[in-house]
Parts: structure tokens; sequence; C-alpha cells
């Protein structure tokens, strides 16, 4: 399941894009030249196209999720500092029901505890993860070339 959604993320992204595995469970991807609101989309796509795949191999249906956090670099910060907005927005997207993306800083791109975080989107109906489905996580860290 984890090599299916690593090629499944790989297939999504561009040559200059930077996945990683994060963790357990967990990917992250960084995103140079990438505004947040094209990250978003991106995420927002990896999501749904996640969602409608089976990860099964033959032994019955496997179904993920994706809950994504994303961020991006403002200028003055640190590469740690964008790493953790992103897992923050992610912490929120998991617990707010899973299946949806959450998006870091949209209020004048504060980082710290008095950063915002948007919910950018989720499955149709407003529906979290299924019972019993596995779920997908993964930050996505956009930045701008300075």
């Amino acid at each position: 399941v984890l090599r299916g959604m690593a090629g499944m993320l790989l297939e999504s992204l561009r040559g200059s894009d930077f996945p990683a595995r994060f963790g357990g469970e967990e990917f992250a991807v960084i995103l140079p030249h990438t505004s947040r609101d094209h990250a978003v989309q991106l995420a927002e796509r990896i999501r749904e196209r996640v969602a409608s795949h089976d990860f099964g191999c033959g032994q019955g249906p496997v179904r993920l999720t994706v809950s994504a956090g994303v961020a991006a670099m403002q200028p003055g910060k640190q590469g740690q500092d964008l790493v953790s907005l992103a897992d923050q927005a992610l912490y929120l997207a998991k617990n707010a029901g899973r299946n949806r993306v959450v998006v870091a800083g949209l209020e004048g791109g504060e980082h710290g505890p008095d950063a915002q975080f948007k919910l950018a989107g989720q499955a149709a109906g407003g529906e979290g993860a299924p019972a019993g489905q596995k779920t997908a996580a993964a930050p996505l860290c956009a930045g701008r070339a300075m």
C-alpha cells in the first residue's frame, strides 16, 4: 500500500518537486517555485485521486484517504518554520475528520501560535474518512525561490 501511494504521489509531481517519506504512513512534499494556491490545488487532486483508487492486490478492496496540510514559505522564515506550519495544518486536517486539506497562514501569512488555518477541501458531502478506511497524510510545503 505504501509503495502504491508513493507511486501515485510521484506520478502527480513535477521533476522539480521533492517527495519524501515523513514518518510511518506520512509523506512530505516540497514544491519549489509553487504558490500556496497551486499547492492546494495539487493536494486536492492527489486527495481525490487516492480516494478513487483501489490499492488492493487481489485480496479485496483497499481504499485510502488523504489528509494534507499546506503551507507556503514566507520571507524571513526558515525551512524548519515551513515544515512545522505544514505539519500543524496536517494535524488539524486529521483531527477535523481526515480526508481533507487544511491550509496554514491564510491571514497575513502569520506563523507560530497566531497562525491562521483554513479548510481548503474535503470529501463530497463534508464527510471524513469512512469507518475502517485507512488514511495517508502529507504536509505539502510550497515555496518560491527568492
